[in-house]
């Protein structure tokens, strides 16, 4: 929590505080911070005519919704009016969902908002708008949260999307991740799937496990015999690089291995290994 608050502002580094305090069982301190949090953004690429980034929080919310909201195994650990808030004010997306819906069926071809659809949306963004969608309308289906009327809307929702991230899935183990060697953004691609790998249907979670896998499998296979995997390592400028945490998905491996000293990774590479500390997702056998 120290890190996090001392550390520069980070993308979505006020929901893994809020997860950081879940976890420390500072049920109190946390309910609270729920229902302080504002939101000012959209989701989505930002730029000059759209004020967005709100993929990097929404996508944290997500995970302490589902791990400490309503039907949690663990028990509920947010308290119902924090919940209701999250949902209501935090993790409403009910106009975007409707214009994403409107693609053809099982298009994951996201758009920047406001560029009149010249600008693909990258490809973290994508992840974490789709999964952010998908699980939080799950929840609200199988957890019957609010009228018939939104209950019935989220379980469309979560039909609709299911199919749009399978596609994707099938996508990316085809052509391959498009930033898988680029500082920060791979991280923000593992976020999402670990939450989809955790929350989802079983058809997605084990669609994202592959994923995750391949990501961990290559990183482990690019760090052997004192070879190092940082970004940009062809560079020139980064030839006498040696850290083994400078690249973000070296936090997530140390998460599950403890590989190195914590206060090693800085404040970017602490959050992340928070993330991977608290999912389910462990790395593969071959990994």
């Amino acid at each position: 929590q120290k890190e996090i608050v001392g550390g520069k502002a980070l993308k979505g580094n006020l929901p893994r505080l809020l997860l950081a305090s879940f976890m420390n069982g500072d049920l109190d301190e946390a309910n609270k911070l729920i229902e302080k949090m504002e939101r000012t953004t959209n989701l989505g690429t930002g730029h000059e005519l759209h004020k967005g980034d709100y993929d990097f929080t929404a996508t944290t919310l997500v995970t302490s919704l589902k791990l400490y909201g309503r039907g949690s195994e663990g028990g509920a650990l947010m308290s119902p009016k924090a919940e209701d808030y999250m949902l209501g004010k935090l993790l409403q997306f009910d106009v975007r969902a409707e214009e994403i819906s409107k693609l053809a069926e099982g298009s994951f071809d996201l758009a920047c908002p406001n560029t009149a659809r010249r600008i693909e949306e990258s490809e973290n963004h994508t992840w974490m708008i789709l999964s952010s969608i998908y699980l939080v309308n799950k929840h609200r289906s199988e957890q019957n949260i609010g009228s018939s009327k939104v209950v019935e809307n989220a379980g469309k929702f979560v039909n609709d999307f299911e199919k749009r991230i399978l596609k994707f899935i099938e996508y990316t183990k085809n052509a391959g991740l498009h930033e898988y060697n680029a500082i920060p953004y791979i991280a923000y691609t593992i976020t999402p799937l670990l939450n989809l790998e955790a929350f989802a249907s079983d058809e997605i979670r084990q669609g994202a496990r592959d994923l995750l896998d391949h990501i961990f499998h290559s990183y482990a296979l690019s760090s052997l015999n004192g070879k190092n995997a940082s970004p940009f390592n062809r560079l020139a400028s980064n030839a006498g690089e040696t850290s083994l945490v400078k690249d973000y998905r070296g936090s997530f491996v140390n998460a599950w291995v403890e590989d190195a000293p914590l206060e090693d990774l800085g404040v970017g590479g602490i959050t992340h290994a928070l993330i991977g500390s608290v999912m389910p997702y462990r790395l593969s056998e071959a990994t």
